[in-house]
């Protein structure tokens, strides 16, 4: 699904911003913004969410603690209830149903960007070891 994302959506995006700059920087950092502006929706609502959880926190901590006591010696009844509370208060986990659809998408920016079009390009290090001895002759202090 990754490579699908990779080679299907976004490398032709990729190529369209470098036919209208050609600057592979500049072209990645379009695609890293139309990626944001798609996802933003996700986001949002994991961002709501979790305010939303932030706040209802301490009551529903507090509920809990009071179901907990209240039904100790019937385990299923208690487990009842607290599902009554998660029902009213709405699932913490529920904020991380958006991340979740969008680490493909951003799993597939990143290969795309690690792949093409960087997987022609040579990366050569002139690169040179001599002795101690040897340095103060090739690089002489100021």
């Amino acid at each position: 699904m990754i490579g699908f994302i990779s080679e299907k959506l976004l490398i032709p995006i990729l190529d369209f911003f470098y036919g209208l700059v050609p600057s592979y920087g500049l072209a990645i950092v379009a695609l890293t913004v139309v990626i944001r502006i798609a996802l933003f929706p996700l986001s949002a609502g994991s961002i709501r969410s979790a305010r939303r959880m932030k706040i209802a926190q301490p009551v529903m901590q507090k509920r809990q603690a009071e179901i907990k006591s209240k039904f100790s010696g019937d385990p299923k009844k208690q487990a009842e209830e607290l599902g009554k509370l998660m029902n009213e208060f709405g699932s913490p986990l529920a904020g991380c149903l958006p991340l979740i659809v969008q680490m493909p998408v951003l799993f597939a920016l990143f290969a795309t960007l690690r792949g093409s079009p960087f997987a022609d390009v040579p990366y050569n290090i002139n690169l040179k070891v001599v002795p101690q001895d040897q340095i103060a002759a090739i690089d002489p202090k100021p």
